[in-house]
């Protein structure tokens, strides 16, 4: 038997150990090209897999979005003057700003004046409401009272049955003929909340105007309706836009096939454009400069972009009201669509990114259904007349809520800084009952 020294044998132990180091070293030398390789292909196959599609159409035409209640929708609430004095069965009733309203007596109520007769009909005998609340539907009883001031029978609610506006198309699917428009909600300025789809379309729209963005007062395209050429049917409306089918096929002259899309990692700040209308129904492409990509910001506000284009700018001022929907383009790729613009400075706005946009849609267990439970932001409903701010001669709340009227719904962070560009949906006159 050999003996060892004690230093030769920790000697000859820590070389062993270097041995084995270094023989695990050269193992995983020949590797990380490959483990990297996977990794990334790995992200991308699952990236990839939450949207079935990869090329689409950019959209840049003009459109007019008409949407339709399912029933009809409670935004308010009016004292009925009675003989007794001021009563008010709805709210007594327990009914809520949102509430649809689609039957009285199981007779369908359709429009605001359907609800108009059968109240009047009941002569003032108690009636049963078929009400639906978010997911919830459920009957409510009534009791209507005569209005000495209107000399018929109401309830005491302000209802609306539709809405409508003008915005931008953001793409076409040929393979399944889906598109997509505006790239955020569109909210009832009453309630605050989504406003839910019955029945809707888009149909052409042909700008005749613009009024230029200023700072502090955002402009808007002005348009016209064609009615007969309609584009398509809407199904859904959600935080991200507008989604339905087209009746028929939609073309971009400056593409001649669909283009890919980018996906979110793929994103870089750099030079791109955006394709929108400014005169008539002709699209046209410009510059923009991609500031920030922001992929995780939850509430759709992904892409910071600066309009660079020197006759957009002289053109608009920026970003106006109408333009939102607008695709984006970089590299050859379809990276997502303008929606919002800033106030403080209307050469730079928000942008979506079009897989996130996608996302919303194909992901949802309520694709193509009825959702009006979302409630896109705070809604402040009273408020006091020194918390109300002038802009243009048109009223605001400055706080962190929004206030709807027929043209414009402002939101604030901070400060005065971004308007959503649905805010050009004119409401439907909203009538008392």
């Amino acid at each position: 038997m050999i003996k060892v020294k004690y230093r030769n044998k920790w000697l000859i132990i820590i070389f062993i150990l270097l041995l084995g180091v270094l023989s695990t070293c050269l193992q995983l030398s020949s590797l990380p090209a490959e483990i990297n390789l996977a990794k990334a292909k790995t992200v991308k196959e699952n990236s990839g897999k939450k949207i079935p599609i990869k090329y689409l159409v950019p959209g840049g035409q003009s459109i007019g979005v008409y949407l339709k209640t399912p029933g009809v929708m409670v935004v308010g609430f009016s004292d009925v003057e009675t003989k007794e004095g001021e009563i008010n069965p709805a709210r007594e009733a327990k009914l809520k700003e949102g509430d649809l309203i689609f039957k009285v007596n199981d007779l369908p109520v359709n429009h605001e004046f359907d609800l108009k007769n059968l109240i009047n009909q009941s002569g003032g005998q108690k009636i049963t409401l078929t009400i639906r609340r978010g997911e919830e539907t459920f009957k409510r009883e009534i009791n209507p009272v005569y209005s000495e001031e209107e000399k018929r029978w109401r309830i005491g609610v302000f209802i609306r049955d539709n809405i409508a506006g003008l915005g931008t198309l953001s793409y076409y699917n040929p393979q399944d003929k889906t598109f997509g428009a505006l790239g955020h909600t569109i909210i009832d300025p009453d309630t605050g909340k989504v406003f839910p789809v019955g029945q809707g379309k888009i149909v052409a729209a042909q700008i005749q105007g613009i009024y230029p963005s200023r700072r502090g007062q955002p402009g808007e395209k002005i348009g016209r309706f064609i009615h007969k050429n309609i584009v398509g049917t809407v199904y859904l409306n959600n935080r991200f836009g507008i989604f339905g089918k087209a009746s028929q096929q939609i073309i971009n002259p400056y593409f001649q096939k669909p283009v890919p899309i980018a996906f979110n990692d793929e994103v870089k700040p750099g030079p791109a454009e955006i394709y929108t209308v400014v005169k008539g129904e002709k699209i046209e492409k410009f510059t923009v400069y991609i500031e920030k990509v922001r992929p995780y910001q939850k509430d759709g506000r992904n892409l910071i972009i600066r309009i660079k284009d020197p006759r957009l700018l002289s053109l608009t001022g920026g970003i106006v009201q109408g333009m939102s929907g607008s695709p984006i383009i970089k590299e050859g790729k379809f990276i997502g669509v303008v929606t919002h613009v800033f106030l403080s400075d209307s050469s730079k706005g928000y942008g979506i990114l079009i897989e996130n946009m996608l996302k919303e849609v194909y992901n949802s267990n309520n694709f193509w259904v009825l959702n009006s439970t979302f409630s896109f932001v705070k809604y402040c409903r009273y408020f006091s007349e020194k918390n109300i701010l002038s802009i243009a001669g048109k009223r605001f709340i400055p706080s962190k809520c929004i206030l709807g009227n027929k043209k414009e719904i402002i939101r604030r962070r901070g400060k005065w800084n971004q308007l959503e560009l649905s805010s050009l949906m004119t409401t439907g006159s909203f009538v008392s009952f």
